[in-house]
């Protein structure tokens, strides 16, 4: 008897160890998410410069925007550098990826319904910025196209639609950020919009800059 109760209250102490561990598990997830929460909306709210490093702030969004995706079968690919230290507003970057994710999942995917990838790459290249967002989702003809960047314009106004999320986007890149935004599509073919923007410079250094650690 006294055998069975040992076991029994090593095989309890086991439960509670595998309980306690998942329950740490969870708070840290669940302190990550707030976190990163907390940084995208300040940086989206607030619009003083700052430095801030790029893939921290994607990171951040993919975190952000899970609930969103998780229920689909759209992958994401994120092409960016570790440490790319950006002189600049980290929620200009948020924003414009935000309308862009949204965009894909609404109309490129059917509200997630379609199954497909997102692509997102950040290259540095002459004291220019470069960043590439694709989707292989139903794409757009010719005319929607033209149309994307004006406001208001929407291909889903009864279904409540506001046609703004593209307009903002190209207001944030040519405004903000003084820089340029494309977009090239076609029906089947996907969607991929190919933004630039320069390089801060502050006190007589270009930024990015690699982060130095230690």
């Amino acid at each position: 008897a006294e055998e069975a109760d040992e076991e029994e209250l090593v095989s309890d102490l086991e439960t509670i160890k595998e309980a306690s561990e998942l329950t740490l598990s969870n708070l840290k997830r669940a302190a990550e998410l707030v976190k990163s929460f907390k940084r995208t909306s300040i940086d989206q709210s607030v619009e003083t410069k700052r430095l801030f490093d790029i893939s921290e702030v994607i990171r951040d969004l993919m975190i952000s925007l899970n609930n969103k995706f998780r229920q689909t079968e759209i992958g994401i690919n994120v092409d960016c550098p570790e440490k790319l230290n950006i002189y600049g507003y980290p929620g200009a970057i948020s924003q414009i990826l935000t309308n862009l994710m949204m965009n894909s999942l609404i109309y490129g995917f059917e509200d997630g319904k379609l199954s497909g990838k997102i692509s997102i790459q950040v290259q540095l290249k002459d004291d220019m910025v470069y960043l590439d967002y694709g989707d292989t989702g139903q794409g757009m003809d010719e005319a929607v196209v033209k149309k994307l960047f004006e406001p208001f314009f929407t291909t889903r106004r009864a279904r409540g639609g506001t046609g703004l999320g593209m307009y903002i986007c190209y207001n944030i890149v040519t405004s903000r950020l003084k820089g340029t935004i494309a977009c090239e599509s076609s029906p089947g073919m996907g969607t991929q919009f190919h933004i630039t923007f320069p390089v801060e410079k502050i006190g007589g250094e270009t930024y990015p800059q690699k982060i130095r650690s230690g």
